[in-house]
């Protein structure tokens, strides 16, 4: 299953960088990161798969001083809308990283976990 193509969307949406797993943190900058998390088959009433089904944890970055909750609901508005796809759970917190100059600094991390099924 690959919906990377669904996923960029965000980009647009959001103008923010959208990137698959990592994305390096710098002083203000927001972005956005996407992780495939798990992917099984889904069975039939006769046995056979006729659909995949992913867990993708997509990730929103930003500097503590971002208000970041409008942007949020956009961005679960956004996912909710695509085909197949269920926003099973929105959580925020902290995440540390040097600056360039090895001071410690933060990043607000707000995870969407969804799930999606594409049919075969």
């Amino acid at each position: 299953m690959n919906i990377n193509t669904e996923l960029a969307g965000l980009e647009e949406l959001t103008h923010l960088k959208v990137r698959p797993d990592i994305q390096s943190a710098k002083d203000g900058e927001n972005y956005i990161t996407f992780t495939y998390a798990t992917e099984s088959p889904r069975l039939a009433a006769d046995d056979e798969v006729e659909a995949d089904t992913a867990i993708i944890y997509i990730s929103l970055f930003t500097e503590l001083t971002f208000d970041h909750m409008a942007l949020k609901e956009t961005i679960r508005d956004y996912l909710e809308q695509l085909d197949e796809c269920i926003v099973t759970d929105i959580r925020t917190g902290l995440e540390e990283f040097h600056a360039a100059n090895n001071d410690l600094r933060y990043k607000r991390r707000t995870t969407f976990e969804i799930e999606i099924t594409r049919w075969r």
